[in-house]
């Protein structure tokens, strides 16, 4: 099992706030794959005329394997610190991806969302999410959270847990981010919203000795 180093985030945030112009600088990340590479990376369309007009430019994502395309996303427009990549795994011969995206025809009226991709299959077209995000392997499963018709969840190995919490803390910057959800060994740590209370919620696999 293989992802991105942990704090990678603010790398990734650091190359995005550079995109464009002659700060465009290419997010890429290699990982191994059985015996083969598999290889990520993002790259620009549409570059603006002025190079300091980074949000006019359209940010795609793809996946590689021995240099053979495999998988395309599009992230969409740059929108302040909207980091396009979260996180790239591979774990027991499959992979994951966590884009976040931001569509539209103009800066103005953007639909900014989150998405896991697993081996090739966007989540939230496939199950009809309006986000996913917060991926991690648990005991070589997928797991991730989503958010559907305003209800979230959890999907653990392709089956959908419904939650009664009204919002999930994530990706958030600066002292929120203390919020974030936080991994560790078949689990993970997360802060939620029931009403007006908030709630620090462990949620795993727990082995009876």
């Amino acid at each position: 099992m293989e992802g991105l180093p942990r704090g990678s985030g603010s790398l990734i945030q650091r190359h995005w706030r550079e995109l464009g112009g002659e700060y465009y600088r290419p997010l890429q990340q290699e990982l191994d794959f059985g015996n083969k590479k598999l290889r990520l990376d993002t790259f620009l369309t549409d570059k603006p005329d002025d190079p300091n007009d980074n949000c006019a430019a359209t940010l795609y994502t793809q996946v590689l394997l021995d240099k053979k395309e495999i998988f395309r996303i599009e992230n969409g427009k740059r929108v302040g610190c909207f980091a396009p990549l979260l996180d790239f795994w591979t774990y027991d011969q499959h992979w994951a991806l966590e884009v976040s995206r931001c569509l539209g025809e103009n800066l103005f009226e953007l639909h900014c969302f989150y998405e896991v991709i697993l081996d090739g299959e966007a989540q939230n077209r496939l199950n009809g999410y309006d986000q996913s995000f917060g991926f991690q392997p648990i005991n070589n499963k997928p797991f991730y959270f989503y958010e559907k018709d305003k209800q979230f969840g959890f999907s653990y190995n392709h089956i959908d847990y419904p939650l009664n919490y009204t919002d999930i803390s994530y990706a958030s910057c600066c002292g929120a981010a203390d919020n974030n959800p936080r991994e560790f060994l078949n689990g993970v740590l997360f802060n939620a919203n029931y009403q007006s209370t908030q709630y620090s919620v462990v949620l795993g696999l727990i082995h009876s000795p």
